[in-house]
């Protein structure tokens, strides 16, 4: 592990509350995300407790590890139950007060939780993870056994208000609510303080997924200014930009980008000067005529969701929505609305306005609601020193030393429900590569974790479901990554047979529509939302194909309904001059999140080195130049054979000194020579 990997910093408890003065330093990689259940940070005395290691590599050998006042960096083995990367603590007490992390064997460590025991009646139930700005914070005071007399509630020593109901709101929180809290009952007791943090928050205005090429958008960093936030993002062209560097004007901690292009879409999100990032927003920008609003951010579950088709230009005809490539509905004022929404209701949604075009895809998330029991999540682990991830291309880590190439078996990114894969690492077996994945709901999982049957460095997935949609790719033990594949898996009835890496400018792109039950009915091909041709054979051929063919495609076939859309990039031919070069950003460690995003594929690493020097001359050279050494050391010698006979002792010694320069010099030309023959072999 590099120095440059690591974050060394404090637990998010300031230094003058930790727990009797512990001293605690945590260098912090996030390659684990360690979770806690109940969620909340205190806990009475003969608790149960779990403590879950949420890691993207069980080979790690991650493991629960803490500080308290009596001991540091113990185990779980030493005072709880371990099982795999959790911990069971099946009663707590209040020496068990601490702070937790994951640990994995080479010494990477996640974030950190600060666990309070009491021994007392009164405890108060905050977030384990900072809360965002804007967010709102709940806090509830619980005794045992429990009461319903009124709690009131304290920041800093100060009584912030008495409620009836024992639990207080505190709505659209700010840096200024960051502070040490505790609660009591009259005639119960006072609960232990706990500190809560506040986090930014990355707005944008307007506020939507999706825009037209052209128009002005601000990111905003809702923030304390003092912790020097700015905007960074992930595009399929670079990763881990920050704004003004090559794009938008910084203003402070805010972003404007007053003419947006379709290769602005991508991730964004808010860094401090420290590392910490805020929530990501995945921003889509199209150069068509239909985009769907939609909301930014997760949708609360029983919450009502409003999604709405807009044109270029405006328009009052109807329009049709769709999610996951089956029509929910049309609706005549462009708008639709679904009521208390549900997980079953997460998904990628479009939309599209006839003789308009449709809208690119955005996927929609939602997520629980917080209850006065369970505090609330921020959607990013706040102390995570790295950008958001992309289900749709993973910003790969270091430079590889070794170049794998991944490949897919039935050749196509596509399928349908319930049919075998199989994704391979063409690569050198000796650097262990293995397929990990990204998805909407988990991601860097890798092949045999969860789904798929490991076979060397290749995975296969006898029955495929819609949920494994994702971006697939190889990654050694080093950490170097090959190409991606952006793989997607439909339970409807039609599917875009379409190459799986980019088309090469000036190539012949053939496009098929293919439908579960196999017809001879006429296909319908679309770009970007656009109708380009109807196909009466089910295939397509665009010839010569150049960077303005790259795009969103998608087909139908009547009466079988449409596939899903695929995004096929275009890409300029190698020259023979030029190696083929890595687009691998060579600081990142996490992989990027959006599920809109096209795939940008890394092309294939050169695993040899130009040679700056030709061959021929670099061995004369190197042979006049041992000339030169040795003609001395030859010359020598003669003379001194030459004046052996006038010596009358001492012979014997004289030649011996004089001739283990040589057999040194002879020694020294035949490494040199051994160094010739390998520099030859390599160039």
């Amino acid at each position: 592990m590099t120095e440059t990997s690591l974050q060394c910093l404090l637990p998010s408890l300031p230094p003058s509350k930790v727990l009797s003065q512990v001293s605690l330093l945590i260098c912090i990689t996030h390659q684990a995300r360690l979770t806690i259940s109940p969620s909340r940070s205190q806990l009475f005395e003969e608790d149960f407790v779990s403590l879950i290691c949420e890691e993207d590599d069980s080979s790690a050998g991650w493991t629960v590890k803490r500080n308290t006042t009596k001991k540091t960096r113990t185990q779980c083995a030493d005072w709880g139950e371990a099982a795999g990367s959790s911990c069971n603590i099946s009663v707590v007490f209040t020496w068990d007060s601490g702070v937790y992390w994951c640990e994995s064997r080479e010494g990477a460590t996640s974030n950190s939780i600060t666990l309070t025991v009491t021994g007392g009646s009164v405890i108060l139930q905050s977030p384990v993870l900072p809360v965002m700005e804007g967010d709102d914070l709940t806090l509830s005071c619980q005794s045992k056994p429990p009461s319903n007399l009124p709690a009131a509630f304290y920041k800093d020593g100060s009584l912030i208000r008495t409620e009836s109901t024992g639990h207080m709101t505190l709505h659209h929180v700010t840096r200024s609510d960051e502070g040490l809290y505790r609660c009591s009952f009259s005639s119960h007791g006072e609960s232990p303080p706990s500190w809560i943090s506040v986090t930014a928050r990355l707005t944008i205005s307007p506020s939507r997924s999706q825009f037209f090429k052209g128009v002005s958008v601000s990111l905003i960093c809702e923030d304390d200014s003092s912790a020097g936030w700015m905007v960074r993002r992930n595009t399929t062209q670079k990763t881990r930009t920050q704004c003004g560097s090559d794009w938008g004007e910084a203003a402070g901690s805010s972003c404007r980008n007053d003419y947006i292009l379709p290769q602005d879409s991508g991730v964004y999100w808010c860094e401090s000067r420290e590392g910490a990032t805020s929530n990501s927003i995945t921003l889509t920008v199209t150069g068509g005529s239909v985009i769907l609003q939609s909301p930014v951010l997760p949708v609360m579950e029983g919450d009502d969701l409003t999604l709405s088709c807009q044109s270029k230009p405006p328009s009052n005809l109807p329009a049709a929505f769709y999610k996951d490539g089956s029509l929910i509905r049309t609706e005549s004022t462009g708008h639709m609305t679904l009521h208390h929404v549900t997980r079953s209701d997460e998904g990628l949604y479009r939309c599209s306005i006839s003789s308009h075009g449709e809208s690119p895809p955005s996927w929609i998330s939602v997520t629980g609601k917080p209850t006065t029991t369970t505090t609330p999540v921020s959607t990013t682990p706040p102390t995570s020193t790295y950008p958001p991830v992309s289900t749709t291309s993973p910003v790969l880590m270091t430079p590889p030393t070794t170049a794998a190439r991944l490949t897919i078996s039935p050749s196509r990114s596509q399928f349908f429900e319930g049919v075998s894969v199989s994704l391979i690492c063409e690569e050198d077996s000796s650097a262990g590569w293995t397929v990990r994945r990204n998805m909407t709901k988990k991601t860097r999982t890798q092949c045999g974790s969860g789904s798929g049957k490991l076979a060397g460095s290749s995975c296969n997935i006898s029955y495929i479901l819609p949920w494994e949609t994702g971006v697939y790719w190889c990654e050694s033990r080093e950490g170097a990554t090959s190409n991606s594949i952006t793989l997607t898996v439909t339970g409807g009835s039609v599917i875009l047979q379409s190459p799986v890496l980019p088309v090469m400018e000036g190539d012949d792109l053939t496009l098929s529509c293919q439908s579960k039950s196999p017809s001879n009915l006429p296909a319908a091909f679309y770009k970007d939302g656009s109708l380009i041709r109807t196909e009466s054979t089910g295939h397509m051929t665009l010839h010569h194909v150049t960077r303005s063919d790259e795009g969103l495609y998608r087909c139908s076939i009547s009466s079988h309904g449409e596939s899903p859309p695929s995004w096929i990039s275009v890409t300029g031919k190698p020259t023979t001059t030029s190696p083929p070069v890595s687009t691998t950003p060579p600081s990142s460690t996490s992989p990027p999140l959006s599920t809109t995003l096209p795939s940008s594929t890394s092309p294939p690493l050169s695993t040899t080195l130009p040679s700056s020097t030709s061959p021929p001359l670099y061995f004369g050279f190197m042979l006049l130049l041992h000339l030169l050494v040795f003609c001395p050391y030859f010359i020598s010698t003669l003379l001194m054979v030459s004046l052996y006979p006038h010596r009358d002792t001492g012979s014997d010694l004289a030649v011996s000194m004089v001739m283990t320069p040589s057999t040194q010099a002879d020694q020294g030309l035949a490494d040199d020579y051994d160094d010739v023959t390998t520099e030859h072999h390599l160039n």
